[in-house]
């Protein structure tokens, strides 16, 4: 369409209230120019460079020359709303969820916020468990494996074999004792017997009473202490050792000498020894002796005035805790 390119200060002069100069002069020859409304103004001169009316949700987006019109945008799990003057951006929810060898999962897949669940495994850091008792223990089953240990039902010891796996060893023991006077003829090896017992669990006197059954398999240690007297005139030797099953167990010979009779007292001595042994479940063991003279016997003393009775055989036996 024409426009007319009007002077730019007020039609009339103030001061004369005539025309102004510049109108005057305009009006003399009028200064008419083309002016296309269609054409949008240039970036460059202050203007959009488009004459596009936006429809809902539309932004001036820069594309290195100029403005255009577009709207916003999206992904997966992305929504967008364009209204009358708004753009509203929401989250439609987790698409996928990888959690590889891990062992969780999302448990919540929607919107908002992604709840991990299930249980984390041993090469990403976690256990492989997710319940426990009271008392279970974990331990290395193999490469990047957990395996759980569940706690003994009754009082154990934690004990792991050359293979790596471990185990519950339930201890065993046994105190005892003999209340008699034991003899033995000269030279005749003779089977010492028990008549008593401290405590015990998992080890028993056997019949007959000269066994000592072992009930759990394990390495144990054999103490014993024996109480010898001799009431003659001349000392008396014995000799004290081991069987195994019935068989005699080497190098378990222990000498002693039995002191004399002096006057109104008995000789008297001591032996007491420790020795370890391997067991299987339900073997025995015996412990044997034997004097030279026959003169020698295995003693127990009477409760005293102010001392409690003493056996003539002290024994203890308790598993050395190996499997």
């Amino acid at each position: 369409m024409s426009l007319v390119n009007v002077p730019q200060t007020e039609f009339l002069d103030p001061i004369t209230k005539r025309p102004s100069r510049p109108w005057f002069m305009w009006l003399m020859s009028p200064n008419i120019y083309e002016l296309n409304t269609q054409i949008p103004i240039p970036v460059t001169s202050g203007g959009t460079g488009t004459n596009q009316i936006p429809t809902n949700g539309q932004l001036l987006i820069g594309n290195g020359t100029n403005y255009t019109l577009n709207t916003l945008g999206f992904g997966a799990g992305i929504s967008v709303t364009n209204g009358v003057g708004t753009i509203s951006v929401a989250n439609t929810g987790v698409l996928s969820f990888s959690a590889s060898t891990t062992g969780l999962t999302p448990t919540t897949p929607t919107t908002g916020n992604v709840v991990l669940g299930g249980i984390l495994n041993a090469p990403s850091g976690g256990t492989g468990y997710g319940v426990y008792a009271v008392g279970d223990t974990l331990y290395a089953s193999a490469t990047n494996a957990l395996s759980k240990f569940a706690k003994p039902s009754a009082t154990a010891f934690y004990t792991m074999a050359s293979s790596g796996v471990p185990s519950w060893k339930t201890p065993a023991y046994g105190g005892f004792y003999d209340t008699t006077n034991q003899t033995a003829a000269s030279g005749v090896a003779t089977a010492i017997t028990f008549n008593g017992t401290y405590v015990n669990d998992g080890v028993t006197i056997g019949s007959p009473t000269s066994r000592i059954v072992v009930g759990v398999a394990g390495l144990y240690n054999i103490q014993f202490s024996i109480q010898f007297s001799n009431n003659n005139a001349s000392e008396d030797n014995v000799v004290v050792w081991i069987k195994f099953n019935g068989a005699n167990v080497p190098n378990s010979s222990s000498w002693v000498t039995v002191p004399n009779k002096h006057g109104a007292d008995d000789g008297h001595v001591l032996m007491a020894l420790n020795i370890f042994l391997p067991f299987a479940a339900n073997d025995y063991f015996e412990l044997y002796w034997q004097n030279t003279d026959g003169h020698a016997l295995i003693e127990t003393i009477a409760v005293g005035t102010n001392y409690p009775a003493s056996p003539g055989v002290i024994l203890t036996v308790s598993d050395n805790i190996k499997a």
